[in-house]
């Protein structure tokens, strides 16, 4: 009998060993359920070739948190929105800590990684570093002309490759241009021109990480085998990334030789200021598994559109660009580029903005379609990350999805706020306010004073509003308290209607690059300040001659607050 068949024999008892020591474990512990375990593999065969949908269909029989086996590891599944709230939310911090797989752990990746990390003190440097100094505001300001550049060169290139009749490989072009722009914004220098080796060469390294992540590890499902690595799979990665690590460090060495002499700012630039000012906050190998994580992330996310995309049966659209998709095809007036498209591309066409795949519908019948024949199954919106500010987005009856509360919302304002009887009883209210505004400008024309429209026609709104739904004028002509609030609805209007780049990249949520969710915050606890005053107030000194909007939404409050929320009635006074 060889070495082999023995080994095999050898592994083969251990792993038996080790199911028949769980399947005892599982009959004395309390866990969810779920289906039937395989020996030795447990449910890997269930997950199927697609495992999102696999684990769809699991949930419905087995509900929302269900046990499986994944060769030797048990995995609790959480499928529903409210046990994703209780991880990510209430106990986000006990949840923190990740799975770490094998192929992560080459060259102590792992442990210096952000992605892998504890929440630990190093891992708040590394976050901190990132969101104020890679992704800050100046710096993606900074590199949007570089944007642009990258974007030229690739649009000359196809055109040339157009007028002399060759043949554009996409994938390769697609390629070049991120691989500069990713090179160009970290180091300042191009890695790759189109179709040159360098281009191919790094694109094959880049491929084989890729591969080498993605595909499916035994190691990573019997912890059992991880120092036999019986695909090989952490070798390869070493090899991978001892490649990549050479590449960075080279370039590292020349920007210290080189940095008295360089007058470029790069993001290189600023991790080696951190590092030379403490080495403690980011070291040398901070800075190269760094550089890895974010070229890798960046690559990975092109890469995996261009086969999305190639194999997604979707509409036709325009050609989409690395990284920023059609952003730039919306220009300044997104409605007149929208129509001039769909005269291209027919009624329904795709677009990818950013990071996010968009259909567009265009034409009055499919309109028809989406808005009343299939009006529930496409009613949830997607949700900027600016509505989710004090998680307005949970409580605002514009970005809940249509269930109970949303009815419940939905019916107030139908049936209290907005009602016939409502609107009529307001009637002589708006014809005072205007009457006050014509009083007003009346005035100035008699004495010659000039009249700032702007504030004066806010003045008039704000009073009809807080009349409407408080009783009371929040401000008077020419007075400081309508200038103040006038400015918080316009600087909250001006961060509501700003494009954001997390809207566009998901993945820049967590650093909030341009600052405007906690400027957002700022602002909407100014809002609700004044809102929660106002309802405090009433609530001593209710009166039955007060019939406004307010004390509507008290009384249902008051009746039964499991039907409105002194947070729902903020909420809806915001919106309203």
């Amino acid at each position: 009998m060889d070495f082999l068949t023995l080994l095999l024999i050898f592994f083969s008892i251990i792993i038996t060993f080790t199911q028949i020591s769980n399947s005892r474990a599982r009959k004395s512990s309390k866990l969810p359920p779920g289906p039937f375990q395989f020996p030795i593999i447990g449910n890997i065969l269930s997950l199927g070739s697609k495992p999102h949908l696999s684990i769809t269909e699991l949930s419905r029989k087995y509900g929302p948190i269900m046990t499986l086996k994944l060769g030797s590891l048990t995995t609790i599944v959480m499928s529903s929105p409210e046990t994703h709230k209780l991880v990510l939310q209430k106990h986000d911090l006990a949840f923190s800590s990740r799975t770490v797989p094998c192929g992560a752990k080459t060259l102590n990746h792992d442990q210096f990684s952000m992605v892998y990390q504890p929440v630990n003190n190093q891992w708040r440097k590394l976050r901190k570093i990132c969101k104020e100094q890679m992704f800050s505001v100046s710096r993606l300001d900074a590199s949007q002309g570089l944007r642009k550049e990258k974007l030229q060169k690739l649009y000359n290139y196809v055109n040339e490759c157009s007028e002399t009749g060759r043949a554009v490989d996409i994938g390769e072009a697609a390629f070049t241009t991120s691989l500069n722009l990713i090179s160009a914004t970290l180091f300042s220098k191009e890695f790759a021109q189109f179709n040159s080796d360098s281009s191919h060469e790094l694109k094959e390294l880049v491929w084989g990480l890729m591969e080498c992540v993605g595909r499916p590890n035994f190691a990573d499902y019997f912890p059992v085998l991880k120092p036999f690595d019986p695909q090989g799979i952490l070798r390869q990665m070493k090899i991978y990334c001892e490649r990549f690590f050479a590449i960075f460090d080279e370039l590292i060495d020349e920007k210290l030789m080189n940095r008295s002499r360089s007058e470029k700012n790069d993001l290189v630039d600023t991790l080696i200021e951190i590092n030379q000012r403490d080495e403690t906050e980011l070291s040398r190998n901070d800075i190269r598994h760094l550089l890895l994580l974010l070229s890798f992330r960046l690559i990975f996310e092109v890469f995996a559109n261009l086969r999305a995309r190639k194999s997604s049966k979707l509409p036709p659209g325009p050609f989409q660009f690395p990284i920023i998709g059609n952003i730039f095809s919306l220009g300044s007036n997104p409605h007149l580029s929208i129509t001039e498209l769909s005269r291209k591309y027919g009624p329904i066409m795709t677009l990818k903005l950013g990071s996010l795949t968009t259909i567009v519908v265009s034409s009055p019948e499919t309109h028809k379609l989406v808005l009343q024949k299939h009006d529930l199954a496409l009613s949830s919106r997607t949700i900027p990350t600016v509505a989710e500010t004090l998680n307005h987005n949970k409580f605002s009856m514009v970005y809940q999805p249509v269930n109970d509360q949303w009815r419940k919302l939905r019916k107030i304002c139908k049936e209290q706020m907005f009602s016939v009887s409502r609107l009529d009883a307001s009637h002589s209210l708006r014809k005072e306010e205007l009457q006050k505004l014509y009083d007003y400008v009346n005035e100035c024309s008699e004495t010659g004073r000039a009249i700032d429209i702007g504030e004066a026609a806010f003045t008039t709104s704000l009073n009809l509003i807080s009349s409407t739904l408080f009783s009371k004028e929040f401000a008077q002509f020419n007075s400081e308290l309508s200038h103040e609030l006038k400015e918080l609805v316009r600087a909250l209007m001006e961060i509501v209607g700003r494009p954001n780049f997390a809207d566009f990249f998901p993945v820049l949520k967590l650093f909030d690059p341009q600052g405007i969710s906690r400027q957002a915050k700022i602002y909407l606890e100014k809002f609700f300040a004044i809102l929660d005053e106002i309802i405090d107030e009433r609530l001593k000194n209710r009166s039955t001659e007060n019939n406004d909007l307010l004390e509507v939404l008290i009384e249902i409050n008051q009746r039964d607050e499991a039907e409105l929320s002194q947070n729902d009635i903020r909420h809806l006074l915001l919106v309203s």
